[in-house]
């Protein structure tokens, strides 16, 4: 049990970080399987965070039973700016060269 509580914990910061860096699109996602394994399922939720511009990102991983049933879910929750404000700022920056 703790072994398995260690892998959800670590396949949920894996993925926010992979959230956070671009290299998964930020939209919510329901109970998807991970590509290596679907004895683990993953959920991300994208509300409207405090102040404009800035998401609340929560990431689900919980493992998936034989009988499709989950439970033991782990939920990791980050604010993050909105990606497109990002870029349009760093487009509309002067070059320093």
């Amino acid at each position: 049990q703790g072994q398995q509580e260690n892998e959800i914990v670590l396949r949920a910061k894996s993925l926010m970080n992979e959230i956070l860096a671009g290299s998964v699109e930020l939209q919510p996602v329901d109970k998807a399987p991970f590509d290596d394994s679907d004895a683990y399922v993953w959920s991300v939720s994208v509300a409207d965070g405090p102040v404009p511009d800035l998401f609340l990102v929560e990431v689900t991983v919980a493992p998936r039973r034989q009988n499709g049933t989950v439970d033991m879910a782990f939920t990791l929750s980050r604010y993050m700016r909105d990606p497109e404000v990002f870029l349009q700022s760093t487009t509309d920056s002067p070059s320093l060269f």
